[in-house]
């Protein structure tokens, strides 16, 4: 049954057989051929009526006009036409409509209506506005106008979200066009918002101003202070605080902000690392492969949505604030752990940090399988060395190809043997340079960068002394690009020497105390300490390398404070003791490590200070002197001899080297590196 609408809004039957006339409506739709159709009438032929009949609609005409989009068209589905004119011939009834719309006119300046979004206006990609319904006016305003801030693709998602939903808001009306929102007395960027709902795709949550009624669009890295968090659990969380209306301010794109209102940021640059505070957690984000509970949770009362990690299960029913210490300040990142939880982290390389840990048994450091523990790839650079001296003898040059490090150790060693063929050291200086790209374009850079990580696209967490010492020396060997390469051996000896002085502490507790396996005496004390990773319950857990539980930390600066009380203490181990304390961040004074010859960093260290560059210099000097490489080819014999203590050296600190430095340095190794893909091949005699 076909009913319809007369002149005055009546549903009334339509009888079959009954005659259309001028000022009928019809519904208007789109058929599978994208022809215009009105619905129930198949025999009916439908055109667009002349564009003057459109009023203010001819927008509207020329949208319905252009089939080429008719798919995507928003009214595809229907829309109420008036018929204008009726045309009857032998073919049919053709009529002529168009859609009724208001006159504007009746509309002056100062004129606000309630709205429905019924979408967007869209012509292939491109986007010419947002279509808005007040009654049966219809009208067309730029996306921006709606929704300042927002790319075009977050745009159109919120569009259609608000289009499915059916909500409806104000529009006034200006000398300049259709604005969001009633008017305003007074201008401002301080406003009191209430949530409307979150769009995940969008990664925003869109608001409405309490005193205008007009939408603002927050964005997620607006709305908290926890970057990476979704949409939907910061949502969640500020959903929780229902009752309580949000200040936010009007950012200069025109999108708004939690985080800049004025009592949010004072509360920010109030807020420090380290001290107390109190925090409601609220919703569990994930549980990280290590065991620790990531939560968003609110500064009580009504503060930022932070990061609260607890490596226990926190109950969030209760709704209740617990406290907390702030572990990590920054801008877009807070990040906090119940009170008493924090971890210290400890200033060793992660594998002598796993080695604590697998030391650690039954409540007490066991040395009698240390060895094991070594990484491999110590024992790879011996090998190297073990197999040059064969290969030399029978003047050959097959590269291990454990490691790039280990190739570059053997063809050092292959160089200066002097039973190597002369005839055969082209080849192994081709080698040598294929392998240098490739360790220069990897480690070089970093080391060159002083481990920036805006400047080096990855990290190596671990870092070897001998590697850098070999790739030194060869840089003074080879004649491709010379004078560059010596430069660049200068600027890395003064970063190994940087290095070193971080990392002397380390050399002396494996050479002194882990090696030596000391557990004799008051050596003994030591033997009751752990410094390997370890869960809050005290269970071994190897996520947890590099950083100490409060207990563990206490016991440390307990046990070594009191040995560095006992007068009869042995001099080493007060220094062991020493280390330690500096390794866990604890006052104490390791001045005596520097003056200490047998250690390798702290040679190493002191030669380093001599090749800071003066001011607006790059370099200190222009190439290693003699002396120089007498004693970095000393170094490479010491770190190569069977026993010799395996030195890793520790990157993650701030190094005192200047921008432009840095920055000439990694382009000079980027520019020896090359691309530094080519393997070279073995060859044999």
């Amino acid at each position: 049954m076909l009913v319809g609408i007369d002149k005055d809004n009546m549903i009334q039957k339509y009888e079959e057989g009954q005659e259309l006339i001028a000022g009928d409506v019809l519904f208007v739709y789109y058929d599978t051929d994208n022809h215009l159709s009105a619905k129930g009438m198949p025999h009916v032929r439908v055109s667009l009526a002349y564009e003057d009949l459109w009023n203010d609609a001819g927008w509207l005409r020329e949208y319905l006009w252009d089939r080429r989009f008719a798919r995507n068209n928003i009214f595809r589905d229907g829309i109420p036409m008036v018929i204008k004119r009726i045309v009857r011939d032998e073919n049919g009834i053709k009529c002529f409509v168009a859609y009724p719309q208001p006159s504007s006119r009746k509309l002056e300046g100062g004129t606000e209506v309630c709205c429905n979004i019924l979408g967007e206006k869209v012509c292939g990609q491109d986007c010419q506005g947002v279509i808005l319904r007040a009654g049966g006016y219809m009208f067309l305003v730029e996306g921006n106008g709606i929704l300042p801030g927002l790319s075009s693709q977050a745009r159109s998602v919120v569009i259609r979200e608000l289009s499915a939903r059916g909500d409806s808001f104000w529009m006034r009306k200006s000398d300049t066009g259709w604005k969001p929102g009633l008017e305003d007395s007074y201008e401002t960027t301080q406003v009191r918002v209430e949530m409307l709902f979150s769009v995940s795709e969008a990664e925003g949550i869109l608001c409405m101003d309490c005193e205008t009624l007009r939408p603002l669009w927050l964005p997620v890295k607006q709305a908290c202070r926890a970057l990476g968090a979704g949409i939907d659990h910061v949502y969640y969380v500020l959903c929780a605080d229902s009752a309580h209306r949000l200040k936010a301010t009007i950012l200069e794109d025109g999108t708004i902000s939690l985080l800049s209102a004025q009592n949010n940021l004072m509360n920010y640059y109030i807020t420090q690392s380290g001290k107390q505070y109190r925090v409601i957690p609220r919703v569990l984000v994930k549980r990280d492969v290590d065991g620790t509970y990531v939560y968003l949770g609110r500064v009580y009362p009504y503060g930022d949505i932070i990061y609260l990690m607890s490596e226990s299960q926190l109950d969030l029913k209760a709704g209740e604030p617990i406290p907390v210490d702030i572990v990590r300040k920054e801008e877009e990142r807070i990040i906090a752990v119940p009170s008493g939880t924090q971890r210290r982290r400890i200033n060793v390389s992660l594998w002598v940090a796993a080695a604590g840990r697998l030391c650690y048994v039954n409540n007490k450091m066991n040395f009698d399988k240390i060895e094991e523990y070594i990484p491999q790839r110590f024992n790879d650079y011996l090998e190297a060395v073990k197999k040059a001296s064969q290969d030399s003898m029978d003047g050959l040059m097959d590269l291990p190809k454990a490691s790039v490090s280990a190739d570059l150790v053997y063809l050092y060693c292959l160089l200066t043997n002097p039973n190597m063929p002369k005839e055969r050291k082209p080849m192994i200086y081709a080698a040598v340079n294929h392998c240098l790209k490739d360790w220069l374009g990897g480690p070089g850079v970093m080391l060159a960068s002083g481990f920036d990580e805006t400047i080096c696209e990855s990290q190596i967490e671990e870092f070897d002394f001998l590697p850098v010492v070999t790739v030194i020396l060869l840089l003074n060997r080879i004649n491709t690009n010379e004078r560059s390469c010596k430069m660049l051996a200068v600027h890395m000896t003064r970063m190994l020497g940087l290095l070193c002085a971080t990392s002397l502490h380390q050399e002396y507790l494996v050479s002194k105390w882990l090696l030596k396996k000391e557990t004799k005496g008051m050596w003994n004390r030591l033997a009751g300490i752990s410094f390997g990773g370890e869960t809050a319950d005290g269970l071994p857990n190897q996520y947890f390398d590099r950083t100490l539980t409060s207990r563990q930390w206490q016991q440390i600066v307990t046990t070594c404070q009191g040995l560095q009380t006992r007068r009869n203490c042995p001099s080493d181990l007060k220094l062991t003791a020493d280390c330690l304390l500096y390794a866990v961040g604890a006052d104490a004074d390791y001045s005596d490590l520097y003056q200490n010859r047998e250690l390798l960093c702290a040679r190493m260290a002191a030669f380093g200070r001599g090749l800071k560059p003066g001011a607006g210099h790059k370099i200190a000097v222009e190439k290693l002197d003699n002396v120089s490489m007498k004693l970095m080819k000393n170094t490479f014999h010491r770190l190569v001899q069977k026993g010799c203590c395996p030195i890793t050296l520790i990157t993650d600190n701030v190094f005192p080297i200047g921008e432009t430095e840095k920055l000439w340095a990694v382009d000079l190794c980027r520019s020896i590196a090359g691309s530094g893909t080519y393997k070279p091949k073995p060859f044999k005699a």
